[in-house]
Parts: C-alpha cells; sequence; structure tokens
C-alpha cells in the first residue's frame, strides 16, 4: 500500500509540473507577441518559482521589475 501511494504521489507531481511547464511554454510565446507586457514577465515568473525554477523566476521578477512593473506582493 505503501509503495502504492509513492508512486501515485510521483506520478501526480510529474503531473503537475508537466501542466506547470506547459503554461511556461504558452507565456512565453505571449511574451514574444507581446515583449512589453511588463506582467507577463511577472506572471512567467511566478510560473518558474512554482516549477522550482528559481534562477529563472528571478530573472523574470527582475526584468518586469526593470521595466517598471509594480507589485508588492512578490517582494518577501
Amino acid at each position: 500500500m505503501v509503495i502504492f501511494i509513492l508512486i501515485l504521489q510521483t506520478f501526480l507531481l510529474s503531473a503537475e509540473h508537466g501542466d506547470l511547464h506547459e503554461r511556461i511554454l504558452k507565456v512565453s510565446d505571449e511574451i514574444i507577441t507581446t515583449p512589453d507586457s511588463t506582467y507577463l514577465y511577472f506572471k512567467r515568473g511566478q510560473l518558474f518559482y512554482q516549477n522550482e525554477n528559481y534562477g529563472m523566476s528571478l530573472a523574470d521578477f527582475l526584468q518586469a521589475e526593470n521595466m517598471g512593473f509594480k507589485n508588492y506582493n512578490h517582494q518577501l
């Protein structure tokens, strides 16, 4: 039973990260068509963070901030 639960958890986590990957790709495509959207960089930064890709997350947060995005929820 324990092995079944571990396999199920692994499957659900990989599916969750797969969904995040697809969402990251979608926002990346949106950035290509609208490169001046600070919100899209912030949004992708949040997705990278959820996907535990902290370097890319920070890069997008800094890009959004450098472009003038002001959202105090991401300032911890």
